[in-house]
């Protein structure tokens, strides 16, 4: 049995105004992840969170701030440790500067133990 699994959850995504949704990531059957987010854009900064939800089949479950709004500069990157249970992990990205793009790639390594 695999200890763990690397997933890319966002590849060079651009972004302007609003938040863009990572792919989710489920988190079940894991102990901790490493998140691990690159702003890959020149000049702008970014803003990002990290959000998780205790349930897969609850739609209603809402989504919780494991990581509140963080500012990552251009060319900059940042890594957070999960150690909560979460069932699903997702991170979501927008430009730091109105009307100006935004890229970035993101990373979710989890571990079994």
């Amino acid at each position: 049995m695999s200890r763990g699994h690397e997933e890319k959850v966002l590849d060079n995504v651009t972004t302007t105004n609003n938040y863009v949704d990572s792919k989710l990531v489920e988190f079940l059957n894991y102990v901790r992840a490493k998140v691990w987010i690159k702003n890959t854009h020149g000049s702008n900064s970014i803003k990002y969170k990290i959000l998780a939800r205790a349930s897969l089949q609850d739609s209603d479950a809402g989504w919780e701030e494991e990581v509140s709004e963080q500012t990552l500069a251009a060319g900059a990157s940042a890594d957070h440790d999960i150690t909560d249970a979460w069932a699903l992990i997702k991170i979501q990205v927008k430009s730091a500067t109105t009307d100006a793009a935004g890229t970035v790639d993101a990373f979710i390594v989890k571990k079994r133990y």
